[in-house]
């Protein structure tokens, strides 16, 4: 399953979605889905102690969030590739401005991202984020049909859903995120 992401942030959709994932393929041993590939972009990553200390807030997180934080990398642009949980779990974190790095992206993945996590949550504070995020680099990522993935709980899709020539399915936050 290939997830994406458009603002990693302390990284809780992604371990929220790691944990659902462990428990799936531990309930369903013999389901042919056995690995995850998650794709996010952050224009401002945490230094790893900021991480760590973010993640000390949700304790039921805590296997998922040490993994990712013993391979923290460093605040360099560019694409950074960890494999968690004996490489069964792929992240790809790329540090940078989404609007430049989707550029950047090898046109084979387009289509292949099952679902997407679209942060509406940061718009008010950056304001290109909201306009630029359904435009030009992004119509790729839609089906044939036009349509975008849909996507699933927990994410809040508000800068997508605001734009109304561009389908796409509105569900709430997390309780983890605590935010709406």
């Amino acid at each position: 399953m290939i997830v994406a992401e458009s603002g990693f942030g302390t990284g809780l959709n992604f371990l929220t979605l790691w944990q659902a994932f462990d428990v799936f393929v531990r309930d369903n041993p013999d389901v042919t889905l056995q690995r995850l590939h998650f794709i996010s972009f952050e224009k401002y990553p945490l230094k790893a102690e900021d991480l760590r200390l973010a993640h000390q807030r949700w304790p039921e997180l805590a296997p998922w969030a040490q993994q990712l934080q013993a391979q923290w990398p460093s605040a360099f642009g560019g694409c950074h590739r960890l494999l968690l949980d004996g490489g069964r779990v792929t992240l790809d974190l790329w540090f940078g401005d989404i609007n430049e790095l989707t550029r950047e992206l090898d046109d084979s993945l387009n289509q292949q991202v099952d679902a997407w996590f679209l942060d509406g949550f940061a718009r008010r504070k950056i304001p290109t984020c909201g306009l630029r995020i359904c435009s030009a680099p992004w119509r790729a990522w839609r089906d044939p049909a036009g349509r975008w993935p849909p996507l699933p709980p927990p994410v809040l899709s508000a800068v997508a859903c605001r734009r109304p020539a561009l389908p796409c399915v509105k569900a709430k936050a997390s309780a983890a995120s605590g935010r709406c």
